[in-house]
């Protein structure tokens, strides 16, 4: 009988960001359904699903989008933009993450057959 050591099961977490590209019209009415709701801090509640797939799915407010992956040409910079000082006229911000990685999700419309 073997042992297996440790090392056979230990694992690396890696962390990735993605840009999610969806209609501005489908942030906006989930941004109202979610103020319509009295949600925390009125931000829209959503959940991802399959996001390494092929087809990727996003649910947002209860409206269904289904995703398409694609890859930049360039590469898209994720900023942390903190609060200026009021006299200021310069914005600071800190760089959060880079990539190259877009999900560009359309609206689908769901039914019961």
């Amino acid at each position: 009988m073997s042992t297996a050591s440790l090392s056979e099961y230990e694992y690396e977490d890696e962390e990735y960001y993605i840009v999610a590209a969806l209609p501005t019209d489908a942030i906006r009415k989930a941004y109202e359904m979610a103020n319509d709701s009295g949600g925390d801090e009125s931000r829209p509640k959503y959940a991802l699903i399959d996001v390494g797939s092929d087809q990727p799915m996003l649910e947002l407010e209860g409206l269904i989008f289904r995703g398409i992956n694609d890859e930049l040409l360039g590469t898209n910079l994720i900023l942390d933009t903190g609060a200026s000082d009021a006299g200021s006229e310069q914005a600071s911000a800190e760089l959060i993450a880079k990539t190259s990685q877009v999900i560009t999700f359309y609206p689908v419309n769901v039914s019961q057959k």
